[in-house]
């Protein structure tokens, strides 16, 4: 459940489900009570404007009514109170959270004390909020894996992706995972490198060619392979919806497909099919790559099986 996704993280976290009156608190962690002094117990079922007092801003509670309202992410600084009583400036990050059919259903909330955060204490609360789960990130559920289990997937990601498309000797520049990869519009030399640096990846690594015809895929690895039971003269040349069966989630694959329409980046959770027809639950990232031109020339996806070793390894992190 989300409140058990967010109990072991060190930051102030609330949850307000945005189909009860009121937009109540359904979750709060240990964290939030540390730094607002009120007990959990105490605000579930509550609005959280009883934080508010005689110096809170008004502009500054209708941007936040307003990012709720519209499920937008924000982040907006305000005048808060705790329970004793106690003025603080709450460094509030907001996270909206759809279900598999787009649904709005819970708004995350991210508490700060401003006075305490440091440039690099704000870049970590930035950074903490792009890893709660969206319907981007958990297009199956609004029930996510633990956030470092998406962390090591996203960390090691980047990690390949710098490797794979930096290169001096190119005109092409590398940007981190989350961004762009800008690459030489004859992209044969980059195809070559990618492969390359793919091969020996612990995660499974498929390429897929959007300028042909039904974006077949034109590259997978080892760990592709051993992940699905699938090799390379059984799935090159096909989309990749063959991993697809009667369980794969309709919200998780409209994900996908807009991914690639839209040419930007999205991880979803989706139950997949092997080839012996067992299914597994695969935590996708879909990097779009775009040439120098600024045409997209490549889809890379990065398949994690959330049963794995790995992501078991990842989950036992995160406490």
């Amino acid at each position: 459940m989300l409140a058990e996704a967010t109990e072991a993280l060190p930051h102030a976290i609330i949850v307000a489900d945005m189909h009860a009156p009121g937009a109540r608190i359904v979750a709060a962690n240990e964290a939030f009570a540390q730094l607002t002094g009120h007990a959990r117990e105490d605000v579930i079922g509550r609005n959280c404007r009883f934080m508010q007092g005689p110096q809170t801003e008004q502009d500054a509670v209708r941007r936040v009514v307003e990012s709720v309202r519209c499920a937008r992410q924000g982040q907006v600084e305000l005048t808060n109170y705790k329970a004793d009583g106690t003025a603080f400036r709450n460094l509030l990050s907001l996270q909206p959270v759809h279900d598999s059919n787009g649904v709005y259903r819970y708004s995350i909330g991210v508490l700060s004390d401003a006075a305490t955060l440091d440039e690099g204490g704000r870049e970590e609360v930035e950074r903490l909020r792009r890893l709660l789960p969206t319907q981007h990130y958990f297009g199956s559920s609004v029930v996510p894996p633990r956030p470092l289990v998406v962390e090591t997937l996203m960390r090691e990601s980047e990690a390949m992706h710098q490797k794979l498309v930096s290169n001096d000797a190119r005109e092409g520049r590398g940007v981190r995972f989350g961004g762009w990869a800008n690459i030489p519009s004859d992209v044969a030399e980059w195809h070559a490198s990618m492969t390359a640096g793919a091969d020996g990846c612990p995660f499974g690594v498929s390429i897929s060619d959007p300028k042909q015809p039904g974006n077949p895929l034109v590259y997978i690895n080892a760990a592709f392979t051993k992940m699905t039971g699938y090799r390379g003269d059984e799935a090159l040349g096909r989309n990749c919806r063959f991993l697809q069966g009667p369980d794969s989630e309709t919200g998780a694959v409209e994900v996908i497909k807009e991914s690639v329409r839209q040419a930007s980046r999205c991880c979803v959770r989706i139950t997949n099919y092997r080839k012996s027809g067992g299914v597994f639950q695969n935590l996708l990232v879909i990097q779009p790559v775009l040439d120098s031109t600024g045409e997209l020339c490549a889809c890379v996806g990065l398949q994690l099986e959330l049963d794995s070793k790995l992501a078991c390894e990842a989950f036992h992190n995160s406490f």
